[in-house]
């Protein structure tokens, strides 16, 4: 595990995320009550570059998920309800050798994860490009979730100008 950050989304400006991230989700749209709110689908908060990937998928054994990573995007994975354990890594090589199966997704079959990080509603853990991360493992048992990808395109996040 590299530069995962972890915590609760009510507690947002004691995260470690950097001060940009943490703007971004201290912002009303963000709130736990309001992403619960959301139906399954896509929402745009800045046109490409920063968005919301809303899902209500079931966790399932660790052995059964897939680990993935992105070279583009961060994704802070939030959780609204249930429990999940999510599997983290080892930064991918820049030569992975891996077609994404989507813009910017990667599956790879990487066993090496090191870390699990378990969460309950209405906490986050947050991924930067290459970073392996494998999500939807159970914590004891398979179950209904829902939650909030949100997804940040580094130029977003290194851009001196932009607004909130």
């Amino acid at each position: 595990m590299d530069i995962v950050v972890i915590g609760y989304l009510d507690d947002i400006e004691s995260s470690l995320l950097p001060t940009r991230l943490q703007a971004l989700l201290a912002d009303d749209f963000f709130s736990h009550q309001h992403l619960l709110s959301l139906a399954d689908g896509k929402y745009e908060v800045h046109q490409d570059q920063v968005f919301v990937l809303i899902s209500s998928p079931s966790t399932k054994a660790g052995d059964e998920c897939r680990s993935e990573f992105h070279e583009h995007y961060i994704d802070i994975q939030i959780l609204l309800s249930g429990e999940e354990m999510i599997g983290c890594g080892p930064l991918v090589a820049t030569e992975h050798g891996v077609t994404p199966t989507h813009p910017d997704l990667f599956f790879t079959d990487e066993p090496a994860l090191t870390q699990h990080l378990s969460l309950r509603a209405g906490m986050f853990a947050s991924f930067y490009p290459r970073e392996l991360h494998r999500p939807l493992c159970q914590v004891n048992a398979p179950m209904p979730i829902k939650k909030a990808v949100v997804k940040i395109h580094r130029q977003w996040l290194a851009a001196a100008d932009h607004q909130l």
